[in-house]
Parts: C-alpha cells; structure tokens; sequence
C-alpha cells in the first residue's frame, strides 16, 4: 500500500503519492503548499501568539507590582508619612514604581496580537501603564517638594486641601 501525502490547495485537500519518483515527475503548482508546510506555518503562528502571551502576562506583572508599590506609597501618605523614615528612604520608595512601569510600558511596545480582542487588552493596560505614569509624576513632585520643605514645616504639607501641596491622586 503506497503512502500517500495530504496537500492543501486553494481548491482543497488531496491526496499526492510520496515516492521520490512520483514527486519529482509532478511539479507542484504554486499555489500548492505540502501539509508539512501548512502545520509549520500554524506552529509559527501559534509560537509567535504563545511569545505575545508571554510578553503581555510579564508587562502586567510589572503593572501590577508598580501598583502595588505606588498604593504602599499613598498609604505611607494618607499617614502622613508615619513612621518616620529617613529622606534617604522616602527617597528609594518611588524608583521601584517607574522602573516597573517603564518595562511594563517597552514590553506593551513590542506586543502585537493577530486578533482586535487582545489588541484591545494591550491598549487597556497600556492605559492602566499611562495612569500609573501619571499618578507617579505627581507623587515624585509632592516628594521633591516635601523632601525641599524644612523638617519643622513639613506637617504643614498634608494639611492644605486643593492647594498647591496636596497630592494630587
């Protein structure tokens, strides 16, 4: 019993006979493309969306721990910054939180799903990126500014409502 090989035209599926012999008399047409080639296509395509995955998943744990970290921030914040850590510590708390969204932001960057649907989830943590980005811009300007203003005076900085000082979330 010969061994026969499945092809995939345009027109369908048939049959092709696999002896070297058969194989090269026929010419394949070239809109012909051997099963071997048609499932290494769909193995390139499901490797490329499986990296996507990948890629997204790490790009929203990176968001999820920039929020986690800037949520621990605005918690040390609505206690007025108690207990007491040094400048040098405040200073450490907010890096963590840009570099997480940086690498969430350049890993969103190189994520490009085939389907509308996963596109869609890329843009809405790319805005969950944007927001976070925006919510730590205005904790970096309140920790400059506090970290400028003399110990004695800094009290004064979480007592203004609306005002100039406030942290604006």
């Amino acid at each position: 019993m010969p061994i026969r090989l499945f092809i995939l035209t345009a027109a369908g599926l048939w049959l092709q006979p696999t002896s070297a012999q058969a194989q090269t008399q026929r010419a394949m047409p070239s809109d012909t493309v051997t099963l071997e080639e048609a499932i290494g296509a769909y193995n390139e395509r499901a490797t490329r969306h499986n990296s996507m995955l990948a890629a997204y998943n790490e790009a929203q744990q990176h968001t999820q721990q920039a929020i986690a970290q800037l949520n621990a921030f605005f918690d040390f914040y609505n206690h007025r910054f108690q207990p007491r850590k040094t400048d040098a510590q405040l200073q450490q708390m907010l890096p963590p939180v840009a570099t997480n969204l940086q690498r969430a932001r350049g890993i969103l960057a190189t994520v490009a799903f085939e389907d509308e649907t996963r596109q869609a989830t890329v843009r809405e943590l790319m805005a969950v990126v944007q927001r976070g980005e925006a919510r730590l811009r205005n904790s970096q300007a309140f920790l400059a500014r506090y970290l400028r203003t003399t110990p004695v005076q800094r009290p004064v900085l979480f007592t203004t409502r609306g005002g100039p000082y406030e942290m604006t979330r």
